[in-house]
C-alpha cells in the first residue's frame, strides 16, 4: 500500500524501488547467513551436550542467579553492539538457555530481559545500528555523534529500567500471570 501511494505521489521510482529491493535483499541474505550459522551451532551444542556441560560447569561453581544476570547483560549488550539482534539472540540461546534452566530462573521473565537487553544494544557506541539507521533517513542534516549524545538518556532509562525488571521480577510477570 505504501508503495503505491510512493509510486504515485512521484516519491519513488523504478530505480529506488530497484535500489530497496536490493538493499532489503542483502540484509536478508545476511541474516539467513547468520540463521543458517547458528542453527548449525545449535545442533553442535544438542548433539555434543556441551550447553549441557557449560551448565554443570557453572552451577558447580556456585555462581549466584543475580551474577549470571549481570554476565549475560554484559554479554549481549556488548553483543548488541556489533550485531543485530536476531543474530545475537541465535548465537547466545544454545548455550545461555541451559544456564538459565540450571539456575531455575522463570524463562518468560529471561525472555524479555534480552530483548531489553538488545534493545539497549542496537543504540550502544561504537556501532549502535538503530543510530546509522536515524543518520541515514535525516541524511546530512544532523551528525552521528549528535545522535549518539542524544540516545544517551535512552540507554541511562533503559538501564534503570533493567534495574527494576532484575530487582522486581513480578513487574515483568504480573500479566502473564493473569493468563494462567
Amino acid at each position: 500500500m505504501s508503495l503505491t501511494i510512493a509510486f504515485f505521489k512521484r516519491s519513488i521510482d523504478l530505480r529506488g524501488i530497484w535500489s530497496s529491493l536490493m538493499e532489503t535483499l542483502t540484509i536478508s541474505s545476511s541474516i539467513f547467513i547468520i540463521a543458517i550459522g547458528a542453527s548449525m551451532l545449535t545442533r553442535f551444542f544438542a548433539y555434543s551436550g556441551a550447553g549441557d556441560e557449560i551448565a554443570v560447569i557453572v552451577q558447580g561453581m556456585g555462581v549466584s542467579p543475580l551474577l549470571l544476570i549481570v554476565a549475560v547483560a554484559l554479554l549481549y549488550i556488548l553483543l548488541g553492539m556489533f550485531l543485530e539482534p536476531i543474530g545475537a539472540m541465535l548465537l547466545t540461546m544454545p548455550i545461555l538457555l541451559p544456564l538459565i534452566e540450571t539456575a531455575e530462573i522463570n524463562l518468560l521473565w529471561f525472555g524479555v530481559l534480552v530483548v531489553k537487553l538488545l534493545e539497549i544494544g542496537m543504540i550502544t557506541p561504537p556501532i549502535g545500528l538503530n543510530v546509522f539507521v536515524l543518520k541515514s533517513v535525516m541524511g546530512g542534516q544532523i551528525s552521528t555523534s549528535t545522535i549518539f549524545r542524544g540516545v544517551m538518556w535512552f540507554i541511562f532509562a533503559d538501564i534503570l529500567i533493567l534495574g527494576l525488571m532484575v530487582a522486581f521480577p513480578d513487574l515483568v510477570l504480573y500479566l502473564p500471570s493473569l493468563l494462567q
